[in-house]
């Protein structure tokens, strides 16, 4: 019985000029590096971007083993702040690298380079296109959801969540910095739930990325009714002879909005304001009186 024959299979790959960045988004202003890569060896690289394919951005060429900057005339030795190559010879090299800052309006434009070797059968070859990303900051378009900045809630009540939102390129990372300053969460939702009177303040949300920052400010109002009534001084019966006369006394709360004070006597409004003075005390005066703070939306404490 004959052997089976067994038959070997190549593959001939055409190596292929490639060009990439040195990072996936270029900083507007910033040096960013398009890299050549010439597998067959070239003795010239030309950077181009579309729609202009006849006049190049930049041009490298080898000789006597180093690399020139042939984009200007006459040419000159390339500088790591314009150019640079890997040699591979006296006239030819494998990897050709120029330096360009991108600005913001350089997002999505198209670049290839060409290389060029006389010595090869084909003496000019093109990369595929490289789409070139310019990176983005948050700038105006941060912005909340829901759009409100202000809001006014009575303690208790239930805040929806606020959520921070920009457009940037790379993605921003998102801080809430609390009324006093400290940072409250590590992400763009604001979630403060029901509201306690210490949350009332302005909240701060920062988004950032590479490129920048930005800020966008919520003020949370949140009001309360007086709780704890205290007089100034802490004395809260006095015992007088008649015509003496009782100091001011001043009668304060916590609350918000700021409350407003009415001192009773017997049931009776006596006289309003924080302080109340009694002077030459007579027998008739001896009584019961008491402040009583009222918030200005109404809602009052007991009396003391």
């Amino acid at each position: 019985m004959d052997e089976p024959v067994v038959y070997d299979w190549y593959v001939f790959l055409n190596d292929a000029v490639t060009l990439t960045g040195s990072s996936e988004y270029a900083v507007p202003g910033t040096e960013f590096t398009l890299t050549c890569d010439v597998p067959e060896e070239a003795n010239v690289v030309q950077f181009y971007r579309r729609p202009d394919v006849t006049a190049p951005v930049g041009a490298i060429q080898i000789a006597g083993d180093q690399c020139y900057n042939t984009q200007v005339n006459p040419a000159v030795p390339c500088t790591p702040d314009v150019c640079s190559c890997v040699t591979s010879g006296v006239t030819i090299g494998t990897v050709f690298r120029w330096i360009i800052q991108p600005q913001t309006g350089d997002r999505g434009s198209m670049w290839f380079c060409r290389r060029i070797n006389l010595n090869l059968p084909d003496q000019t070859l093109e990369s595929d296109d490289y789409t070139l990303n310019v990176a983005d900051g948050p700038g105006t378009s941060i912005a909340l959801s829901p759009s409100d900045t202000t809001y006014t809630r009575t303690e208790g009540d239930t805040l929806p969540d606020i959520t921070c939102t920009a457009d940037c390129r790379p993605g921003c990372t998102f801080v809430w910095t609390r009324p006093d300053n400290t940072n409250f969460t590590v992400s763009s939702v604001l979630s403060l739930g029901q509201l306690d009177r210490s949350e009332h303040g302005t909240y701060r949300c920062t988004a950032r990325n590479v490129v920048g920052e930005s800020s966008v400010l919520t003020s949370v109002t949140v009001q309360y009714r007086p709780s704890v009534v205290r007089p100034t001084p802490p004395n809260l019966t006095y015992t007088l002879t008649e015509g003496q006369t009782i100091p001011t006394i001043t009668c304060s709360a916590d609350c918000n909005p700021v409350c407003t004070y009415s001192w009773t006597k017997d049931g009776q409004t006596y006289t309003t304001g924080s302080g109340i003075q009694l002077t030459s005390i007579q027998r008739a005066q001896g009584a019961c009186t008491s402040a009583r703070p009222v918030m200005s939306t109404g809602v009052t404490s007991a009396s003391m």
